[in-house]
C-alpha cells in the first residue's frame, strides 16, 4: 500500500506541468494551497478504496476461521490498526506528492519515489539489525548454561546426600519396584524425571518413596526458579536487549515506526511477549503452590500408573491471559504514532512551500 500510495503521487504535480495542464489550471481563479489540497484529498480516497478492501477481505477470513473469534476489545484494536495504516499511507502519499513538486519530470519523480521506498522500507529496517548484530553482538550462551548446569549438579548433590543418610541409592530402592521403571536425566536449564512404576514387591517400602519424593520434587522446583534468573539474566543482556536496540535504532524509516505500533495494538510485539511469559511464569508458581498444598509431590500417584482413584480437578489452577488494555497500548505505541503524524505534518508543509515556489512555465 505504500508503494502504490507513492505510484498515486508521484506525478501528482510534475505530469501536469509536462502536459501543460497546470499552468491552465492556475490562470483560473483556482489557488494553489487549494490544488494541492484537492489533489491530496482525491489521491487519498483513491487509496482509502484498496486499503479498506484489503482490511474486509483479511477480516472476512479470519471470521470463517473455526479457531478465531474476536471480542470487543479486538475490534477496537483492528481499528484503531486500520487508522493507524491509513497514517502510514498517507506519510508516502505526502513523500510523493512533495518529490513531485521538486521535480519538472515525472519519470524523475518516479526514479526518486522508487529509490526512497526501497530504502525506506526494505534497506533500512533489515540493514539495522544486520548493523546491530555486529555493533552489540550476543554473548555466547555457553557461561550460563554452565551456570545452570552447576546448580542441577548442586540439586543432584543434595538429593544424594539426603538418600544416603538414608541408607538407600534411590526413593523406589526400598519398595522393590516393578514395571518400566525411572528415568531422569538433566538437559542445561531444565531438569526432568519420568518415573512409571507398575508395581511393587514390598509394598511397605511405598511410604517412604513418598517421602523421598516430596523432598526432592520441592527441591527440584527451587532450583528451577534459580535457574530461571540464570536464563533471564542472559536473554536479558543479551537477545532482549539487542532487539530493543535495533527496534530503536530503525525508527529512522517509517515502515519500522509503522510495524512497531501495529505490533503493539494488536499485541504481538516484544513487550506483549514478554508480559505473557511472565504471566506464565506466575501460572507455573500458582501450579507449584497447588502441588505443594495438596501434597501431591509426595501422594502415591506422583510416580505409580496403578493408582485408580479418580483426580478431582476442580481446584486445579487456571491459566487466564490478562490482555493488555487498549489504553496501556495505546499509551505504548504513541512515540511511534506522534513519529508518524509529525512525518505526515513535514512533508505536507514541504509540499505546500515547494508548490508556493513551484515554475508551473
Amino acid at each position: 500500500m505504500s508503494l502504490l500510495a507513492l505510484l498515486f503521487a508521484y506525478d501528482a504535480i510534475s505530469r501536469e506541468k509536462e502536459a501543460g495542464t497546470l499552468r491552465l489550471t492556475l490562470s483560473c481563479a483556482v489557488p494553489r494551497p487549494t490544488l494541492l489540497l484537492g489533489k491530496y484529498i482525491a489521491g487519498m480516497v483513491s487509496i482509502l478504496l484498496p486499503l479498506i478492501a484489503s482490511f474486509v477481505a483479511g477480516l472476512l477470513v479470519i471470521q470463517f476461521s473455526p479457531y478465531v473469534s474476536f471480542s470487543g476489545s479486538d475490534w477496537g484494536r483492528i481499528l484503531l490498526i486500520f487508522l493507524l495504516s491509513m497514517l502510514y499511507v498517507s506519510l508516502f502519499f505526502l513523500i510523493g506528492l512533495f518529490l513531485s513538486t521538486r521535480t519538472d519530470r515525472p519519470s524523475i519523480t518516479l526514479m526518486f519515489s522508487m529509490c526512497v521506498w526501497v530504502i525506506f522500507v526494505l534497506i533500512v529496517p533489515n540493514l539495522t539489525v544486520l548493523l546491530v548484530e555486529h555493533a552489540s553482538p550476543i554473548q555466547s550462551e555457553e557461561p550460563y548454561r554452565e551456570q545452570a548446569r552447576d546448580q542441577w549438579k548442586q540439586y543432584e548433590a543434595e538429593v544424594k546426600d539426603y538418600l544416603e543418610k538414608r541408607g538407600v541409592e534411590g526413593p523406589l530402592d526400598r519398595s522393590n519396584f516393578g514395571g518400566v521403571g525411572a528415568r531422569s536425566g538433566v538437559n542445561d536449564y531444565d531438569s526432568g524425571e519420568t518415573v512409571q512404576v507398575g508395581g511393587f514387591e514390598n509394598e511397605e517400602g511405598v511410604p517412604f518413596a513418598q517421602e523421598c519424593y516430596g523432598f526432592k520434587e520441592n527441591l527440584r522446583a527451587q532450583y528451577a526458579d534459580r535457574i530461571w534468573r540464570i536464563r533471564k539474566e542472559y536473554l536479558d543482556r543479551n537477545p532482549n536487549r539487542q532487539s530493543l536496540l535495533a527496534l530503536n535504532i530503525s525508527r529512522i524509516s517509517p515502515a519500522a515506526v509503522y510495524y512497531n505500533a501495529a505490533a503493539i495494538l494488536a499485541e504481538t510485539d516484544l513487550g506483549n511477549f514478554l508480559r505473557f511469559m511472565e504471566q506464565t511464569r506466575q501460572y507455573r508458581r500458582e501450579w507449584v503452590d497447588y502441588l505443594r498444598d495438596e501434597k501431591i509431590f509426595s501422594s502415591r500417584r506422583w510416580f505409580t500408573t496403578e493408582f485408580k482413584e479418580s483426580f478431582d480437578l476442580s481446584r486445579v489452577p487456571r491459566f487466564n491471559e490478562q490482555s493488555e488494555g487498549i489504553g496501556n497500548s495505546l499509551q505504548r505505541a504513541s512515540l511511534d504514532i506522534m513519529i508518524l503524524a509529525v512525518l505526515n505534518m513535514l512533508f505536507f508543509m514541504g509540499a505546500f512551500i515547494s508548490f508556493l515556489r513551484y515554475d508551473v512555465v
